[in-house]
């Protein structure tokens, strides 16, 4: 069978209460990010830590929406793939923060396990 797949595409919601509580959700993902960061090389707190990893591809994929109004996944996660051969994308992970922000775009805040929520205004 020879079927076309396109990627999933988030896009930003209508409406600014909505768009500053992604933006405040943003400025959460960038604390966590430093936070781990603070405590090992960013080299190895994406190879060995699961938090900094889900902090950075939500960062990375909220920075995207914001800036640009759309983000097109598999695109994004290309752009996040690293250099070095032996390393690759958390598949999973990032998956898992495309759905976050998608879930919170869409109004289906409950859909996300786990987290702690989009803030409120």
């Amino acid at each position: 069978m020879n079927e076309s797949v396109e990627s999933p595409v988030i896009k930003l919601p209508e409406g600014e209460a909505l768009r500053a509580r992604l933006s405040k959700k943003l400025e959460e993902y960038k604390d966590r990010v430093v936070e781990v960061q603070g405590v090992s090389h960013p080299a190895f707190a994406h190879l060995a830590n699961f938090e900094y990893r889900d902090a950075f591809y939500k960062q990375a994929v909220l920075e995207k929406l914001l800036a640009d109004g759309e983000v097109n996944c598999w695109d994004l996660s290309r752009k996040l793939s690293p250099k070095n051969p032996n390393d690759s994308i958390d598949v999973m992970i990032f998956g898992n923060a495309c759905g976050v922000i998608e879930c919170y775009c869409t109004g289906r805040i409950n859909a996300t396990w786990g987290g702690t929520g989009l803030p409120d205004n």
